[in-house]
């Protein structure tokens, strides 16, 4: 006997973002074919990822006759094109079961306009989910440079090269290590006057100047020192070893 199965999922960028929660797109699927015989729920999964436990109870629970309702159908997948497809495949062709969204979407016959209908419906969620990504990148960038500039530690488990981490009425700081510091204004100063990257790591190493994070002194380490220093100083020229 053939069932309705509701499938439910939210993200927190999600709930952020549209607030189209559990309890909405419930609503919405009740609305459209009334109360579903089986709800599964993705709680906190992104879109963009196969790797859901709720999607793959769907993909067990799923067979012959069933239909999968969702609210909309980026629901299902969020992703690229491929993997909306290959849900596609696994739900209609394998497990001959069908997909409907409550929102329309293309999603009530296998014609081929229903077929084009779905995957620009597809192709425009995944086109979303790209620029979400690229506002949150945006402002995390942005956060970052105003703690930056505050001089407030943005990250990593030590402090960078130079500097030490202090706590100011509870706000973690960047202050200046003088004798590190010292260290950076010579590393510049033979990077300028053409020395290569190993030769000052040598250098470093006869001075007993330790690296932040333990270890020794590399090509990679000293570059790393120089672009934060003098932006695109640390460009690799033919006499540098390979780091």
């Amino acid at each position: 006997m053939s069932r309705t199965i509701a499938y439910l999922r939210v993200s927190t960028e999600d709930q952020a973002q549209s607030g189209l929660g559990i309890d909405a797109q419930l609503e919405a699927i009740k609305a459209r074919i009334g109360m579903p015989d089986v709800i599964i729920k993705d709680e906190g999964q992104s879109g963009d990822t196969l790797d859901r436990p709720g999607l793959a109870e769907l993909l067990e629970t799923a067979g012959k006759g069933d239909m999968i309702v969702v609210a909309k159908l980026d629901r299902l997948s969020r992703g690229d094109m491929f993997a909306a497809a290959w849900l596609e495949k696994e739900i209609v062709e394998k497990r001959k079961a069908s997909i409907l969204s409550a929102a329309g979407e293309g999603t009530g016959d296998d014609t081929p306009q229903g077929r084009l209908m779905r995957d620009i419906i597809k192709a425009f969620a995944s086109f979303e989910l790209a620029m979400i990504r690229q506002r949150t990148s945006a402002a995390v960038k942005v956060k970052m440079e105003r703690k930056r500039l505050a001089g407030e530690k943005t990250g990593g488990k030590h402090a960078p090269f130079g500097y030490d981490i202090v706590v100011v009425n509870g706000v973690k700081k960047l202050a200046e290590n003088a004798q590190e510091q010292a260290a950076i204004k010579t590393i510049v100063t033979m990077r300028t006057a053409g020395d290569t990257l190993q030769t000052i790591a040598d250098r470093l190493e006869a001075d007993g100047i330790a690296p932040r994070g333990g270890g020794k002194w590399t090509p990679k380490v000293v570059r790393a020192i120089i672009m934060r220093a003098v932006p695109g100083g640390g460009q690799r020229r033919n006499d540098d070893k390979a780091a």
